[in-house]
Order: C-alpha cells, then sequence, then structure tokens
C-alpha cells in the first residue's frame, strides 16, 4: 500500500518526509525521556493533514490532543502499522 505524502518534512533540516499514519514527536526524542514523550498521529481530515494524540501523558480532554500539521513536527519515531521505533528515540 503506497502511503500518502504530506508535503512536510520532519523538524527545520527538512530531509525526511511526514506520510499519513507515522507517528511524530514534538520535542527531541530520547529512550531516557520515554515515560514524559508524547506522540502524535499524522492523520488526514477534511482535505488537509493534523495530528492527533498516539500516546504518553495526555488524555483526550487537552487542547493539544488534535493540531494542525505543521513545522512543529521534531521527528517521526514510527508509524501505526510497525508502532513506536526506540532506535530513532536517539
Amino acid at each position: 500500500m503506497k502511503r500518502e505524502f504530506t508535503g512536510q518534512y520532519e523538524g527545520k533540516n527538512r530531509t525526511k518526509p511526514i506520510y499519513v499514519g507515522d507517528l511524530v514527536t514534538l520535542t527531541i526524542p530520547r529512550k531516557s525521556r520515554l515515560p514524559d514523550l508524547v506522540f502524535f498521529k499524522v492523520v488526514k481530515e477534511n482535505g488537509g493533514f493534523i495530528i492527533i494524540y498516539y500516546s504518553g501523558p495526555m488524555h483526550v480532554g487537552d487542547p493539544l490532543y488534535k493540531q494542525e500539521l505543521n513545522f512543529q513536527v521534531f521527528k517521526v519515531v514510527g508509524n501505526v502499522e510497525t508502532g513506536i521505533d526506540e532506535n530513532l528515540l536517539e
């Protein structure tokens, strides 16, 4: 199955593309910070792309549960099919 490119890239270096279904962080991911990291899932909504809460210390009532996908994404750390790749948390 071909993944849909969102037209955006991770971090400021613009090196890795972001696709629908990717799991992303908004801050620098480190394994030592794993319990405190919030992960978001990239989804398509109303012809655009957003990120919604996937896992971490947040709840659905948080106003940042759902956000626009923009250059705030720091790093792609996996996707919904394979989960979070802890090797990318360095």
